[in-house]
């Protein structure tokens, strides 16, 4: 994880792994831990057939990042009141 300034004004954080759902789920809770604030993260959905997109996930492993988060999230704590928020529209 590395953190850059893009274009001289917006702060992002940048992750490189295997498994971007994990990598996330994995810095919500260390921020969590860190501050002791419940972080939010926020995610669009995807554009397309729900078809379309069960089969991307099923031949080539590929798939919608937030429910995967959340539900990593969700088997790491327990705890929803601990639970770091995951939000998608």
């Amino acid at each position: 994880m590395r953190g850059e300034v893009l274009h001289g004004r917006y702060r992002v954080l940048t992750l490189e792994s295997s498994s971007i759902p994990n990598a996330l789920a994995a810095l919500l809770l260390h921020v969590r831990d860190t501050t002791g604030c419940t972080p939010h993260i926020y995610f669009e959905w995807t554009e397309g057939s729900p078809f379309t997109s069960f089969l991307r996930f099923f031949l080539f492993g590929q798939g919608e990042v937030a429910p995967v988060t959340r539900a990593v999230l969700r088997e790491a704590e327990p705890d929803p009141a601990h639970r770091p928020r995951v939000h998608t529209g």
